[in-house]
């Protein structure tokens, strides 16, 4: 199949793409999705069991009577929630020039900036020195996430150990599960 992308560019630039598309079986886009971050590392999730979605807590409101000790209590039902560490990243997954897709800071800027919707594949497998990029499943992602305050503020710290090289940083994400648009 052909696609022309017209005059607006902005959904070819999101799947990586920087050209029409024309009459070929299969196509490889050339540049990274801005909306994709690899941190070729696993993630450690700090609130719930590895590849479980998160953790419910309740919206309650509590009070107890002065004299008597008794508590009502007033719940609002209850939020997912989610948090995952990444630790010793290399630099070169954090940073970059700006726009280009596949580092955390792009990624940060067009998903977790804008509360866009956004899902955590577990075991993804790079194979730099083969033909396929990657090598994993989309049967079971965990989300989907958005990410949560105060978090939305870029922070990254250098790593433990690495603190005067600058060659590794960890990234801490807070979040929580929304609705699926389907």
């Amino acid at each position: 199949f052909s696609l022309t992308w017209g005059s607006s560019t902005l959904l070819r630039d999101l799947l990586g793409f920087d050209a029409n598309l024309a009459l070929l079986s299969t196509y490889t886009a050339p540049n990274i999705s801005p909306l994709l971050w690899m941190p070729g590392k696993p993630e450690t999730p700090m609130a719930q069991r590895l590849g479980v979605v998160g953790h419910r807590t309740h919206n309650v409101y509590q009070t107890t009577a002065p004299y008597s000790g008794k508590s009502e209590s007033v719940s609002h039902g209850y939020r997912t929630y989610a948090r995952y560490t990444f630790p010793m990243i290399d630099t070169e997954r954090l940073t970059g020039a700006d726009g280009v897709g596949g580092t955390y800071e792009t990624w940060h800027e067009e998903v977790a900036v804008r509360s866009a919707r956004w899902k955590l594949y577990r075991d993804v497998l790079e194979d730099p020195g083969g033909t396929a990029s990657t090598v994993f499943s989309l049967t079971q992602p965990l989300g989907p996430y958005v990410v949560t305050g105060p978090r939305l503020a870029w922070k990254w710290d250098l790593s433990r150990g690495f603190e005067r090289t600058d060659k590794r940083g960890d990234i801490d994400i807070a979040c929580h599960v929304v609705p699926e648009i389907t």
